[in-house]
């Protein structure tokens, strides 16, 4: 079922200002999110199935089953990734040529290193049925790492409304276009996402704090 809204495309061009207080960082190329999407008949899909125990890891090579030769090869490419804000690339300066290409990002920290690495002020960003998301790494809750977390459409009566991703702490759910809980008040900080096509048609991803709207 379409969602009831077309979301937007995550593909943007580069803004010529980029305030020094809430910069954009660089989170590695586009080629780097799988678009994750449930299976069919699925209401619901792990985010980064890699890190579960008997997984394999990114550094394997994906093969046929040994039993089953028609067997799709397993998914070794992460599908979620965690980065420091930092250590990572900021954009230009508004001074900087719109066509200016950035400078060489560094590579995010990867799932696999996260129990080690990753930091309280840690990004998660992947990609769900096309969009690109940011949210922070720890549960707002209790602070639980989300690259445990399910991702789910959230639906009523069949016409998908926005996603969801689900904690398996204690299971709450947050939508990860408001931030709202599906119970309390305990609230998920969400980023900003763009994606910008630099020299030779690569593409990058690039985060930063979302912006609160003035009033007035």
């Amino acid at each position: 079922m379409p969602p009831l809204w077309p979301w937007p495309s995550t593909t943007h061009t580069a803004p010529n200002k980029n305030d020094p207080n809430n910069p954009w960082l660089c989170a590695g190329p586009l080629s780097s999110f799988p678009n994750i999407i449930p299976a069919p008949g699925e209401n619901q899909v792990q985010l980064c199935p890699l890190l579960e125990p008997g997984i394999s890891n990114e550094n394997e090579k994906s093969t046929p089953s040994d039993t089953d030769p028609t067997a799709p090869p397993q998914q070794t490419q992460p599908t979620c990734r965690v980065f420091s804000p930092s250590t990572t690339t900021t954009s230009p300066s508004s001074s900087s040529s719109p066509s200016s290409s950035p400078p060489s990002p560094t590579p995010p920290t990867l799932p696999s290193q996260t129990p080690d690495k990753a930091t309280e002020s840690s990004l998660l960003l992947f990609q769900y049925r096309s969009k690109l998301y940011a949210t922070p790494y720890l549960c707002p809750h209790q602070s639980y790492p989300l690259t445990h977390a399910s991702l789910s459409d959230i639906e009523d009566f069949g016409v998908i409304l926005s996603a969801g991703i689900t904690c398996p702490r204690h299971g709450w759910t947050w939508d990860l276009h408001t931030g709202e809980a599906d119970r309390g008040r305990y609230r998920l900080p969400l980023y900003e996402v763009q994606v910008r096509e630099e020299d030779e048609g690569q593409k990058t991803v690039w985060v930063r704090r979302k912006e609160r709207k003035k009033m007035g």
